[in-house]
C-alpha cells in the first residue's frame, strides 16, 4: 500500500522529463559512452572532496589511479604500482611505481605519491578503521607503507577511489578530463609502456562523457536512450525502477557488503537504557521491508557482521531472531509500557533519512513497527540532530575491523569504551590468534551496548545498456569506466 502512494508522483516526474527529451533523438550503440551518475553536478567539480560519494568516486577512478585499483570484477590489480612485495610478516608493503606522467607531462615520482597518499589517508580516517599506515618514498620509483601490525585486507583498502593520487590539475589517468557546463569529457591519457607481464588496469577503448543527474532525470535520460549507463543507485532510488518500464536485464545490483541500519544517537533518558534501545531493533519487521524495496536477491540482516570474515567464527546472532513477530513485539511493548508507567510519556524518536521515495517507504514501515509497541517516529533531514540515523555504507575492505570500528567510539557518541579498547588491541595484534581474540571481544562488547540496529545489506545498483559488454557487478560497487566495453584481441 505504501508503494502505491508513491508511484504516481514518481511516474509523473519521469513522464514529464521523458516527454521533454523525446524530441531530441536517440543514441545508437556506436560512439562515446555516456554515463549519468546519480548525484549533484557540483560534486563533479571537486571529486577529491566528494570521494566517498558516487560522483567523486567515479571521476577519481577514471582520472586518478592509486597504487592499486579494482578491476571490473572487484579484484585488486596494479595501477600506479607495477608490482609489489609484502615483507616483515605483513607489516611492510613495498611498491615499485611504473613510469607514468601527470597531466602536465612531468614524470610521477614516488616521493610525490607518498606525500599525496598520506594526505588522502589523513582526509579519510573513517576509511582506515584505526589503521595507522606510515608512507614514505624510498627512491624515485619505490614507495613503502609500514603498518604497526599485519592487516590481511590492506590492498583492498588501498584500491579505494578515495585513496587515488591526484594533483590539482588531475591524476595519471587512465583518462584525462575536460569539464564543460557540467559535462565531463574523458579521453584516453597518454600512457607509458609497463613492464612485460604486469597485470594492468584496462586501457580506455572509447571516449566517455560523464554527468551528474538527479534520479528522475538519470532514469528518463536512460529510458530515452540518451545515456548508456546510470551509476550510483541506492535503496532510496529503487521506487523509480517499478515505474520506469525498463527492459529485462537492465537493472544490475552489486553484491556488496557493509552496514545498512540505524545508529542510535539520541541522549534521552529512554535511549540511555540498553533494553529500550534493543526493543527498537526487536520490533522491526524486516521481511516487510524486503517486500517494499522489492529488489531481487536483497537480504535483511540481524547481525553486525555479514560473515565470519577475519573473526574466525560466524557472527553472533541476536537471541530473539527466531521468535515470532507477535512474541517479539509483545516483549518490546512490555518494556515500553513499564517505562512509561515509571517515567511518563516518551517523546517521538527523530530519525534522519535521505529525502527520496525509498527512504519515505522505509520511514512509513519503521513508523508502523514502532507504533505497534507504543513509540512514535518523526522524520528529520539527513544532517539534522536525531535519535536514530541511517547508516548506508559499503565496506571498503573485508575485515570485521571496519564494521566494528564504524560503530566504535572514534565515530559515535554512544559506544562501548571496552569495545574500543579491544579494537585498538586488534589493530596492534602481531599474529592471527591475537587479532581474532581482540575482534571476538570487540564484537561481543559492541553487541552489549546495542547502539546499532542492523536492517539489511547496503543496496547499490546500476542501469546498463547492452553495448557495455565489459560491465560486471562488483562486490565493491566500483565500476572502472575504462573497462565498460570488452575489447577482443
Amino acid at each position: 500500500m505504501i508503494i502505491s502512494t508513491r508511484r504516481p508522483f514518481i511516474a509523473i516526474a519521469l513522464a514529464a522529463v521523458f516527454l521533454a527529451l523525446s524530441a531530441c533523438g536517440n543514441r545508437d550503440d556506436e560512439g562515446p559512452v555516456v554515463v549519468d551518475v546519480i548525484g549533484s553536478p557540483a560534486e563533479l567539480t571537486e571529486p577529491l572532496r566528494n570521494a566517498r560519494r558516487a560522483t567523486g568516486a567515479v571521476l577519481l577512478g577514471a582520472t586518478a589511479q592509486g597504487l592499486v585499483a579494482f578491476d571490473a570484477s572487484g579484484e585488486v590489480v596494479g595501477a600506479l604500482a607495477e608490482r609489489w612485495i609484502v615483507e616483515d610478516d605483513g607489516k611492510s608493503y613495498i611498491f615499485r611505481i611504473r613510469t607514468a606522467r601527470w597531466a602536465d607531462g612531468k614524470l610521477v615520482k614516488a616521493q610525490q605519491v607518498a606525500r599525496m597518499l598520506s594526505a588522502r589517508m589523513t582526509a579519510n580516517p573513517a576509511l582506515l578503521a584505526g589503521l595507522r599506515p606510515q608512507v614514505r618514498g624510498m627512491t624515485d620509483q619505490v614507495v613503502e607503507i609500514r603498518l604497526d601490525a599485519p592487516a590481511p585486507s590492506f590492498l583492498q583498502l588501498l584500491a579505494q577511489p578515495a585513496l587515488a593520487i591526484a594533483q590539482p590539475g588531475g591524476g595519471t589517468g587512465p583518462f584525462r578530463k575536460t569539464l564543460n557546463n557540467g559535462l565531463v569529457s574523458l579521453s584516453a591519457a597518454r600512457d607509458e609502456t609497463a613492464a612485460a607481464g604486469v597485470a594492468e588496469i584496462a586501457k580506455p577503448s572509447t571516449p566517455v562523457y560523464v554527468r551528474a543527474s538527479r534520479t528522475a532525470m538519470a532514469f528518463a535520460l536512460f529510458r530515452a536512450r540518451h545515456s548508456d549507463l546510470v551509476l550510483g543507485g541506492h535503496f532510496d532510488d529503487l521506487p523509480f525502477i517499478a515505474v520506469a518500464d525498463l527492459p529485462p536485464g537492465i537493472v544490475r545490483a552489486d553484491p556488496v557488503s557493509g552496514l545498512f541500519g540505524l545508529m542510535i544517537e539520541g541522549s534521552s533518558d529512554f535511549l540511555k537504557n540498553r533494553d529500550a534501545r534493543e526493543v527498537i531493533s526487536i520490533a522491526i519487521d524486516r521481511d516487510r521491508i524486503v517486500q517494499l524495496l522489492n529488489l531481487k536477491g536483497w537480504q535483511t540482516a540481524s547481525t553486525i557482521l555479514p560473515a565470519p570474515l577475519d573473526l574466525g567464527r560466524p557472527p553472533t546472532e541476536m537471541p530473539w531472531i527466531e521468535q515470532a513477530m507477535d512474541q517479539r513485539r509483545g516483549y518490546a511493548r512490555s518494556v515500553v509500557n513499564n517505562w512509561t508507567a515509571q517515567y511518563g510519556e516518551i517523546a517521538p524518536l527523530r530519525i534522519a533519512l535521505p529525502p527520496g521515495p525509498g527512504a519515505r517507504m522505509l520511514y512509513f514501515s519503521l513508523a508502523r513497527d514502532l507504533r505497534a509497541i507504543g513509540l512514535t517516529l518523526r522524520s528529520v533531514a539527513p544532517d539534522a540532530p536525531a535519535d536514530l540515523r541511517l547508516i548506508d555504507e559499503v565496506a571498503p575492505f573485508d575485515s570485521a575491523l571496519w564494521y566494528l570500528a564504524r560503530l566504535g567510539c572514534k565515530q559515535n557518541r554512544l559506544c562501548s569504551e571496552e569495545a574500543q579498547a579491544s579494537l585498538d588491541a586488534a589493530v596492534q595484534a602481531q599474529n592471527e590468534q591475537e587479532r581474532m581474540a581482540a575482534l571476538d571481544a570487540a564484537e561481543q562488547q559492541t553487541l552489549a551496548v546495542s547502539n546499532f540496529i542492523p536492517i539489511g545489506t547496503p543496496i547499490r545498483f546500476a542501469l546498463v545498456r547492452g553495448r557495455l559488454t565489459g560491465y560486471q557487478p562488483s562486490p565493491r560497487a566500483v565500476h572502472p569506466l575504462n573497462a565498460l566495453i570488452q575489447v577482443r584481441e
